[in-house]
Parts: structure tokens; sequence; C-alpha cells
């Protein structure tokens, strides 16, 4: 369970089944893995954070319905994993597709919980990139 909590390791690739070509839904849950995993990536350190599940606590509470959808998942992958059997593990794809929806939710909410604290805080939230550049130009020429 320790290795599956790293985030320093890479992250999996797609899973590659080789001459299947039985019709059944392993492409897509290829792309709904990839998808889930990197949303997940994303979304777990700041979900860790006991402040941020107290201040967003129905976003914590389905990101912790995906999380243990997420870890299950890879407990089984690690088990045995050529990709005809990862693929096989049962109702994945429906446990997929749901965490998939819940994790576009928890984004929402995650968004519109920002767009809170940029309003409350304007100066001191500035993401767009171009815009800290040129705040750093213009403080440079000050001094």
């Amino acid at each position: 369970m320790q290795v599956l909590d790293a985030h320093f390791f890479k992250p999996m690739t797609p899973l590659e089944c080789i001459a299947d070509d039985d019709g059944d839904d392993d492409d897509e849950a290829d792309d709904d893995d990839v998808k889930c995993q990197a949303t997940w990536l994303y979304l777990e350190p700041i979900f860790s954070s006991e402040d941020i599940m107290a201040q967003m606590p129905e976003e914590s509470r389905k990101f912790t319905i995906v999380d243990s959808y997420w870890r299950a998942i890879m407990v089984e992958s690690v088990k045995d994993t050529n990709c005809l059997v990862v693929t096989d593990q049962p109702n994945m794809l429906n446990r997929l597709v749901e965490a998939n929806n819940l994790l576009e939710e928890i984004q929402h909410g995650l968004n519109a919980y920002l767009e809170m604290k940029r309003l409350y805080f304007p100066r001191l939230v500035v993401a767009n990139y171009n815009i800290n550049q040129s705040i750093n130009k213009s403080i440079n020429l000050i001094f």
C-alpha cells in the first residue's frame, strides 16, 4: 500500500492488450483508467489535507469514494499485471466511469472554491502565468 501512495513514482502507462479482438471494453477501460489516474494524482495531495477536507466536506466525501475505488483497482492490478486479467476485474469499468464522473464534480467544486478565495483575496491569488511574469518584471524595475 505504501507504493501506491508514493507520488514520485512514474504514473503507470496505459495498459496494452496484444491480440485482443474479442470486442470487450478493454480500450474503454484503458481510457477511463488513464483519465482517473491523472485526475486522482492531481487531487490526492489536495484532499489529503485535513483543512481542505473540513472546508469542502461534500467534495471530500466524493473523493473518499473515488480514492477507495482507485486503491482497490490498483491492489488487484498489482497482483497480476497482465492487462487481460487487470481489465477483467468485476465492475472495473463501472467503477472507473463513476469515479471519473465524481472527479469531474470534485474539480467543479474545487474551482468554485478557488474562485471564491480569489474574490476574497484578489491580490494574493494570481493564477495566470503571464500576469505573474508581468508583475515580477514591474517589481524588478521599481527596485
